[in-house]
């Protein structure tokens, strides 16, 4: 949460104080806890302190050890085992060292290779004196981002995407790839892009090395696909579960006040019970609050409900959050900031109402994310290895041990009524996509091509857990997670997620699917006695409703087109035919017909800040 910014003379000539002081001045939301701008030859940064542990963190940044230094955002994880490892290898950090000395001390001991060894949330920049390079890492989940630009004097970077416009020579030209996949989609798919062709991001996982005129990024991390685990007794998976959750919870916890998101379901209420059971022993249980958002004005939503039996259960102080008053695409009232990108989220303004109500009682709240992805497993890919390796056995137990338990087969994700879909040609390929787009613009950007390869594709490389494997490298977390980022909501609350700790995915990767990924029975059983048995009988549920289609449905909103049309987006759009398309098919505003509104109203906003071309 930490604002950072840097940047490098190529030349190796001053940099520009004023620069520095003008960007530190962006960044100070970001860190209300201390500030410095830093300045060498051919170099300068600026820095904002957001504390909110645990783990120390530096007051000033860069940090230095020996030639070499350091900027960023950082919390490092599993400090105890990092620390072993330094000083086994002779490089011996204190028992108080902050996070940024023990990046400092890893990349000492162990160069580039250190980032695979690194446990934690972090964005950072190093400067590695002996080989004349800079160089940006971001962690594998990524929720805190890194962007760049290069310019024909200079190299920079920053955490917030706002402070990158600020510098020489910044050129304001959107990215057509970005806007053709963000009218198609909301969202861009392509990890290194962002709405203006001049900045680049760093996407998760992936390390930048910058020496002399040019930029190289390449990924640095892969999640090892590892032996299963073969426990003799089922108690044992549970246990091993409990303790790798426990140590994820525990080192997202802060030192004070700590906010939970609890719906009504077992990934945000396993958090919120290994929070409490961690809590309560040293009487920090009051310091804990659990928030669930609620949709009850608009439908009857039982999330509410559901919650409500989980916090009572665990002795949590609890907060739904509801409004009374729910307009789509509404502007934040909160902030008058626009976002640094166009935001599709139809309900972000009543997000960031919610946000601040959070932040009221603590700068950090803990989410159930990630939880879907290897919790929901596949049978048949399973059932296949241990076919294909000759472990009848081992399948015969699996099966018939799940018949036995439940009554029915296993739920096998063969992905069959797809394919089957796929070969009878009804697949609805073309549904929604949109016809108004500008032909000329459509072809440039290849977005027929694109429409079609945003289809779910299978994962083929791990032999357990195929589908979650590749969502898990995908960059789909890091997409989410960047929109709770205080750079995007203005906001200081940051977001944690202990079920996207490395420690809990190598775990999970390892587990047998059958039965404990099916419909999450791992978590179901494992948390037997810790959660009530209304939540852990309760199967995965969607949402009840859409809140956007209710708004439409009953007349509680509806479109308004801008007065006018912008003459940019007739570069993107026909505005006659997609005005038409509003108009006259209520039914079909939902999704990409929606997406050029967003846009308009955001090119509208920088137009009346400080320009775009």
């Amino acid at each position: 949460m930490s604002g950072f910014f840097g940047i490098v003379a190529l030349d190796g000539g001053e940099i520009d104080i004023g620069l520095l002081q003008r960007v530190a001045k962006i960044l100070r939301f970001r860190g209300p806890d201390a500030e410095n701008i830093w300045t060498q030859s051919g170099a300068g940064t600026c820095f904002a302190l957001f504390e909110a542990g645990p783990g120390r963190q530096a007051r000033q940044q860069p940090f230095t050890l020996g030639n070499n230094w350091l900027i960023g955002d950082l919390r490092i994880d599993a400090r105890r085992e990092l620390v072993e490892r330094l000083t086994v290898s002779g490089n011996n950090p204190s028992e108080y060292a902050t996070s940024e000395e023990l990046v400092l001390r890893a990349w000492q001991a162990w160069g580039e290779a250190s980032l695979q060894r690194l446990c934690g949330d972090f964005s950072f920049a190093l400067w590695d004196e002996s080989r004349r390079s800079l160089w940006c890492a971001r962690d594998f989940v990524g929720p805190r981002p890194l962007y760049y630009a290069q310019g024909q004097s200079f190299f920079c970077f920053s955490n917030s995407l706002e402070a990158l416009r600020g510098v020489p020579g910044f050129c304001a030209d959107l990215d057509e790839e970005f806007v053709g996949e963000f009218l198609l989609h909301g969202v861009c798919s392509d990890r290194e892009r962002t709405v203006y062709s001049s900045i680049r991001k760093l996407p998760a996982g992936h390390v930048l090395q910058h020496s002399g005129q040019a930029a190289s990024v390449r990924a640095f991390l892969k999640l090892p696909i590892e032996e299963p685990l073969r426990f003799k007794q089922p108690e044992e998976y549970l246990e091993a579960y409990r303790e790798v959750l426990c140590q994820a919870v525990q080192d997202r916890l802060p030192p004070g006040p700590a906010a939970l998101y609890l719906s009504g379901g077992l990934d945000s209420g396993s958090v919120c019970a290994t929070a409490s059971r961690l809590a309560s022993p040293c009487g920090q249980l009051e310091k804990l609050k659990a928030f669930t958002v609620g949709w009850r004005p608009l439908f009857d939503d039982p999330e509410p409900q559901f919650a409500a039996f989980s916090a009572k259960y665990l002795g949590l102080a609890h907060q739904i959050l509801e409004e009374q008053q729910i307009e789509p695409f509404a502007k934040p009232v909160e902030s008058p900031h626009n976002t640094p990108e166009p935001n599709s989220e139809a309900f972000f303004a009543l997000s960031q109402k919610h946000y601040h109500k959070i932040a009221a009682h603590s700068r950090v709240i803990l989410s159930g994310d990630g939880g879907d992805d290897v919790l929901i497993g596949q049978a048949w890919p399973y059932f296949a290895q241990l076919w294909g390796s000759g472990e009848w056995g081992e399948l015969a137990r699996a099966l018939g041990g799940f018949i036995w338990e439940h009554g029915t087969l296993p739920p096998l994700r063969i992905g069959m009524r797809a394919k089957m879909r796929r070969l009878s040609g009804s697949d609805g390929k073309w549904e929604g996509y949109p016809s108004w787009l500008n032909p000329d613009f459509e072809a440039r950007c290849g977005l027929r091509e694109k429409w079609l390869a945003r289809r779910p594709i299978s994962g083929k490389e791990h032999p357990l857990h195929p589908d979650a494997y590749t969502s898990l490298h995908s960059g789909y977390w890091s997409s989410v997670l960047e929109t709770e980022d205080a750079g995007n909501t203005q906001v200081l609350l940051e977001t944690r997620a202990p079920l996207l700790d490395l420690r809990v995915l190598r775990f999970l990767l390892r587990v047998p699917p059958v039965p404990w990924c099916m419909d999450k029975e791992l978590t179901r059983r494992s948390m037997q006695g810790h959660l009530p048995t209304e939540v852990l009988n309760r199967r995965k549920t969607p949402m009840a409703r859409d809140p956007l289609e209710v708004c439409l449905a009953t007349g509680k909103w509806t479109p308004k087109l801008p007065n006018r049309s912008p003459a940019l987006m007739h570069r993107f759009f026909d505005w006659e035919r997609w005005s038409a398309t509003l108009k006259s098919k209520p039914g079909f505003t939902v999704g990409a017909n929606l997406y050029p509104l967003v846009l308009v109203e955001w090119v509208k906003d920088v137009e009346n800040g400080r320009g775009i071309e």
